[in-house]
């Protein structure tokens, strides 16, 4: 987990973060050259896999899914098998290092 709105603050409104999840998955991916790739059923388990990344998120810190404002799922090109998840959240996140605004 990657929160680079503590980094640069100005990527998100005060009292929100900005984080990417990138994790491991043993499913199967499609090219990006292979039809499938713009299919339904591709869009719909990359958000599947992507719930499932919130949901361990959520496991160890409770309530942290129903704090996200905005999900959005991929995985790298060229395909591999990593799945990254970026967020907005209202979750407050750890503190931001002093000096920083």
């Amino acid at each position: 987990m990657y929160l680079s709105s503590l980094e640069d603050p100005s990527l998100c409104p005060e009292g929100t973060h900005v984080f990417t999840l990138i994790g491991p998955s043993m499913a199967s991916w499609p090219a990006p050259t292979d039809a499938a790739y713009r299919g339904t059923a591709y869009q719909e388990h990359k958000q599947r896999e992507a719930a499932a990344m919130i949901g361990l998120l959520d496991r160890r810190f409770p309530g942290f899914a129903r704090q996200g404002a905005a999900l959005g799922a991929r995985h790298p090109l060229p395909p591999s098998s990593a799945t990254s998840a970026s967020r907005a959240a209202r979750w407050p996140g750890p503190s931001r290092p002093s000096g920083r605004s």
